[in-house]
């Protein structure tokens, strides 16, 4: 049976040729005369290969030819002369080809009208050339056959070059694709990767390449990331596509279920074991040849192995996520306090830490942390956490236990998220000057975490109804955070959390008592 996510390809019937980056072949004539120049020229003129032209390139000397080699990229072959300036400059020529320019691709064929000078088996043993030709041997037809020969040779060595540096790159992008988390992070990661495999050519010849990922969202297929000309156009529906023969091919694809190739579009289709269908597209400025197709279908496999493993890790973070929450919403139920209590605090502590300069994953590790700070008052009896009005001073003091409790819960864990749940509900009491409890800890001294949520749960606190007091009003609760800047609070976070209050005052309004 097969298997769910294996990636399966529509059947193509259309030959392909295995190298076509360009529309001509360049050819590069060496000869110190005039006359080879237009003989070579005009034999050569009408010729054709794999349905290119030649563009024939001129050098009188061994020095003119290197300054055309070496500012021209990209030339399949070159007739080159022995004996020019000096009576072995060919040779010098060759040798400088392959050593200092690097280039052990271009086709090399040696002629000599004076083959006394350079004798044929001491040249092909002492030197890396393809072929080796007396003036007076080279007819028409017999030319005509050597630079099929060596363009041959020449398109069969570049495709090997480029099938080489695509897998190379394959190789590279599969170690951060399977690092990714996030779904938008993934397909935005695997566009960049897919553009990139068209475009390790010469800069000059570079493909031009658009491409879009979509993936199901309540049943739609929605634009998840977009590159080129579908950079702009992320979270929208895929039905708003302008392109109609796009649209029409990702339907396809979808329908039947298989990737596809059509002139210069790549549909990639994806279903994960979980259920979920993915489209990757790529819309190249010429068509697909033979290598590029080969190494998008072999880059496509480590894409669907990926996608399983980005969702099967969404599922899991999401149902940690929940978890984390349904804990709080317990805790907070249990002490008379609205479930809401505890997410607010969690986005709240994320804006803030975002405010304050965390980074993307400390703003994450924060979200789902904060909301278990008063976990430790599972163990605080309902007598004492369910009385109405105020606590007299034994019963705060046992109320003042509930940090200790909240560690002793967390702290044998060494996931990063409970580590962190640990920490804050242990310190979320302690205060800037030292006057918290239950360690009296002070300023830096404080985990950077709980000082955020410090500032969060007392804010959370004091606009909405608690046993022992009514709801202040906003204005009246960012006044006391000012007020205690630097006492209980630490002062630069209540000078942040004053530039992203509007967003605080949004978490309230959404998640209203």
């Amino acid at each position: 049976m097969e298997s769910q996510n294996q990636l399966v390809f529509e059947d193509e019937s259309d030959h392909e040729a295995s190298f076509c980056p360009v529309d001509t072949w360049k050819l590069l004539i060496v000869d110190d005369e005039e006359d080879v120049h237009v003989v070579t020229s005009l034999v050569l003129r009408n010729m054709e290969f794999m349905g290119k032209t030649l563009e024939i390139l001129r050098a009188y000397s061994a020095g003119e030819a290197q300054e055309i080699l070496s500012r021209t990229p990209g030339i399949a072959a070159a007739l080159i002369d022995v004996v020019m300036e000096t009576e072995r400059a060919g040779l010098e020529l060759v040798k400088w080809i392959r050593t200092e320019l690097g280039d052990h691709d271009i086709r090399l064929i040696l002629r000599t009208g004076q083959p006394g000078y350079a004798p044929e088996k001491e040249v092909i043993i002492e030197y890396d050339i393809n072929d080796y030709k007396e003036k007076t041997e080279l007819t028409s037809q017999k030319l005509h056959t050597s630079i099929t020969t060596a363009l041959r040779s020449y398109g069969h060595l570049k495709t090997l070059s480029r099938s080489e540096s695509g897998l190379h790159q394959i190789l590279d992008a599969s170690k951060t694709l399977f690092d990714v988390h996030s779904v938008h992070a993934f397909v935005a990661g695997v566009l960049t990767q897919l553009t990139a495999l068209l475009k390790f050519e010469d800069p000059a010849l570079y493909v031009q390449v658009s491409g879009l990922a979509a993936g199901s969202v309540e049943g739609s297929l929605v634009i998840l990331a977009g590159t080129g000309e579908y950079k702009d156009i992320s979270g929208k529906p895929l039905s708003s596509l302008r392109n109609t023969t796009l649209l029409h091919l990702i339907k396809k694809a979808a329908s039947s279920r298989k990737s596809l190739f059509k002139d210069n579009y790549f549909i990639g289709y994806f279903k994960t074991k979980m259920g979920s269908e993915n489209i990757l597209c790529l819309n190249c400025k010429k068509d697909l040849d033979a290598v590029e197709k080969d190494l998008i279908r072999l880059f496509s496999t480590h894409i669907s192995v990926a996608f399983d493993n980005i969702y099967l890790n969404q599922e899991i973070e999401d149902t940690q996520e929940e978890i984390l929450y349904t804990l709080s919403e317990i805790v907070e139920t249990r002490s008379r306090e609205t479930g809401y209590h505890a997410k607010r605090v969690g986005m709240m502590s994320r804006l803030l830490a975002r405010a304050a300069g965390m980074s993307e994953y400390d703003q994450k590790v924060i979200a789902l942390a904060a909301p278990l700070h008063d976990v430790g008052k599972i163990g605080i009896p309902d007598g004492i956490l369910l009385k109405e009005g105020r606590l007299n001073h034994n019963e705060f003091d046992i109320i003042k236990t509930h940090p200790d409790l909240g560690w002793e819960m967390l702290k044998g864990s060494r996931r990063k998220i409970l580590e962190t749940a640990a920490v804050i509900a242990l310190e979320h009491h302690e205060y800037w000057d030292g006057s918290g409890y239950p360690r009296g800890l002070r300023a830096e001294n404080i985990h950077p975490m709980a000082r955020i949520v410090c500032v969060i749960d007392v804010f959370d606190a004091l606009v909405h109804i608690r046993s022992y007091k009514e709801a202040w009003d906003y204005s009246k609760a960012f006044a006391f955070l000012k007020q205690n800047a630097g006492t209980m609070f630490d002062p630069a976070l209540i000078e942040t959390f004053m530039t992203v209050k509007e967003e605080i005052l949004a978490v309230q309004s959404t998640y209203q008592e």
